[in-house]
């Protein structure tokens, strides 16, 4: 039984099943037996039904049931692997939720579901949405193809999480020339192997073998079934030449392919569906892996992989005709034949292995496990939610008042040692959001750099800081922050450190960039580490609420925190201030540090404290270790709210 200890443990959520004789059953069987050889535990969920054709109603409870499976086992595992679905939105999100890193595997946009299933396209808005939802929440993302790279960046800008492009693959032990089978075949073919549906070039295909060109000794011989094998039998009916063996085991294939003299990949472009998302067919790795040369459509990934090693010819798209002419093109040249079977064999080998993809997916998934290690230190589901927060909250003249802002100024900056700098001063605001405070230290220092990762915080601090000239703005994260080494004459980072991965990372970085003997002040959640049991029990009961919130979609997080602030936050900070009035106001009051703010500080803070997906918590004997071990010195912290508030000064 695994445990969720297990640092490679990982579920496999299929809710295509993966039948024998199609790609997805490769794809799925051949990554978990990489996986496995490398010393990952991996279990499969997926349906056992073969190529039952079941009804919807009990598909749709079939999902259901298999979802409620892996949900109730999740706990067992680190790692949840998703072969994209829209309906694996339940499993899918609650895994994130919890805390597991979450990867789905993309091959193909979309589009391809309306194209399976013409009907879906009444739903299509409902569809687009669970499945965009699942790549925005997503660990990771592995595309087959650059162009779904490009694709998946677009549909979740502006917070796409890593993507890596680990194409298809070939056993290249089952797919070799050596390969045998018992099958009796023509003497000298071309061969197709695959689903027979119509964007699989069943037409192409037909109409090559019936054009003048297709040389008459060469058969063509399709392996596979699907809608349109009836044509395909109805046309072998009256040639000869083609011949259909049906669905054939996977480690029969093999043996088929490499007695051909070509392999076929004439893949359509229905709706623009091929274009848009490229291709990485199973088939054509197979064949080359067989050392057998492919003739291609003109579709992008595909045609370029074959023109860029010489191991196949490509053909227009559609085009039954050239199809034909590259067929006998080939006919004609056998020694061409034999020195790009060698070289289609030799790439297969070296570059689209099986198991040299299930490296590529192991190396990929620990490292977003692993987000620090990245090398930029942030949480791209937390970048984007403090841009909405600061786009939404934009603390401008309008909503905040100078003397509003004044005040939470003071609370914060009330133990910063300002006679410590000289007018000429030049400091950094890490993370500055909507620049509520470099509003108030712009105006008495030299310059001041804002930094934060998210350019739409970014784009509201520039409206608040119109006025100031000696502001300078920069889009970067704590761990690339643009200005040289011991340069800085203060720093300060407010809210921020404690909504990254690596927070003595981050410190660190920061120590860099300063003078000795600059000051920095930081401000970072505390572990409730000064309040009684009660009241820590109490935030533990609250942080699953905001975990759930944080991963719903944006206007359910907008909405869930202002329903907060109204039935929380305002009544409680009103009942403090009412109390304080009495003299009776208990010590540990919760959000008794709002009992002077205005509602529209408290809607904010609501939405900052739920909304947001990273956050960490220090005690103040963490914190000052964390600064001690970054380089700083003197540390000292605020006796007030907020806690925790630090400064401390880079050491020499």
């Amino acid at each position: 039984m695994q445990k969720s200890s297990d640092r490679r443990s990982v579920a496999y959520l299929s809710l295509e099943a993966p039948r024998e004789g199609v790609a997805s059953y490769v794809h799925v069987t051949e990554i978990i037996a990489g996986l496995q050889r490398r010393g990952w535990t991996v279990d499969l969920y997926s349906f056992g039904y073969g190529w039952q054709r079941l009804s919807l109603p009990f598909r749709m409870i079939a999902h259901v049931g298999l979802q409620v499976r892996l949900i109730a086992k999740i706990f067992r595992y680190r790692y949840v692997y998703v072969r994209a679905h829209p309906l694996a939105y339940p499993a899918a999100m609650l895994a994130k939720w919890l805390g597991r890193v979450v990867v789905h595997e993309v091959n193909g946009t979309w589009d391809d579901i309306f194209i399976a299933h013409p009907i879906g396209r009444f739903l299509r808005s409902f569809i687009e949405y669970l499945q965009r939802a699942q790549f925005r929440a997503a660990s990771g993302l592995i595309a087959v193809t650059p162009q779904l790279e490009d694709w998946l960046r677009r549909q979740t800008a502006p917070v796409t999480p890593p993507v890596a492009v680990i194409s298809n693959g070939a056993n290249v032990d089952l797919f070799s020339p050596d390969a045998a089978t018992g099958q009796s075949l023509p003497a000298r073919y071309a061969v197709f192997f695959g689903g027979l549906t119509l964007w699989h070039g069943v037409d192409t295909m037909l109409a090559a073998l019936s054009s003048s060109d297709w040389p008459d000794d060469i058969s063509l011989v399709v392996v596979g079934d699907g809608p349109e094998m009836g044509r395909l039998r109805a046309h072998a009916a009256a040639d000869k030449r083609l011949v259909l063996l049906g669905r054939q085991p996977y480690r029969e294939i093999g043996g088929i392919v490499a007695r051909a003299m070509a392999g076929l990949v004439p893949i359509g472009d229905p709706n623009g569906r091929s274009l848009s998302s490229g291709l990485a067919p199973l088939k054509l790795f197979e064949t080359l892996a067989c050392g057998v040369p492919a003739i291609v459509s003109d579709l992008p990934f595909q045609s370029g992989l074959i023109r860029d090693n010489d191991i196949g010819l490509v053909v227009p798209v559609d085009d039954g005709p050239a199809l034909a002419r590259a067929v006998a093109q080939l006919v004609r040249d056998p020694d061409r034949v034999r020195r790009m079977g060698e070289r289609a064999r030799a790439f297969a080998v070296a570059e689209h292995s099986w198991d040299r993809r299930a490296e590529d997916t192991a190396r990929f998934m620990k490292r977003i496990s692993e987000p620090a290690a990245a090398g930029n230190n942030i949480d791209r589901r937390t970048v984007e939610s403090f841009g909405h927060e600061w786009t939404t909250f934009k603390q401008s003249d309008d909503e905040l008042s100078k003397r509003e802002r004044e005040i939470i100024f003071d609370k914060y900056f009330g133990i910063f040692p300002w006679p410590q700098l000289k007018p000429d001063s030049v400091g950094m605001d890490i993370g500055c959001g909507s620049g509520r405070f470099a509003v108030e230290v712009a105006p008495r220092v030299g310059h001041l750099h804002a930094v934060d990762v998210s350019a739409d915080a970014l784009s509201t601090a520039r409206a608040n800081l119109a006025d100031y000239r000696n502001v300078s703005f920069h889009e970067a994260s704590v761990a690339e922050l643009p200005v040289p080494d011991g340069s800085l004459d203060f720093a300060y980072s407010l809210g921020v450190l404690h909504h990254v991965p690596d927070t003595q990372a981050a410190i660190r970085s920061v120590a860099k960039k300063m003078k000795p003997g600059a000051p920095f002040l930081v401000y970072l959640y505390y572990a409730l580490d000064n309040r009684p049991a009660w009241y820590r029990l109490l935030w533990r009961a609250s942080d699953p609420v905001r975990i759930l919130i944080s991963a719903s979609p944006r206007f359910m997080r907008y909405a869930a925190s202002q329903l907060i602030a109204v039935t929380v936050y305002w009544p409680l900070a009103r009942m403090a201030a009412l109390m304080e009035k009495l003299a009776i106001l208990p010590k540990s009051m919760p959000l008794s540090f709002y009992r002077h703010s205005p509602f529209y500080v408290m809607r904010t803070d609501a939405y900052d404290r739920f909304c947001t997906p990273l956050e960490q918590r220090f005690s103040k004997v963490e914190i000052e270790a964390m600064l001690t071990a970054a380089g700083f010195g003197n540390v000292r912290f605020s006796d007030g709210e907020p806690y925790w508030c630090a400064v401390s000064t880079r050491n020499a």
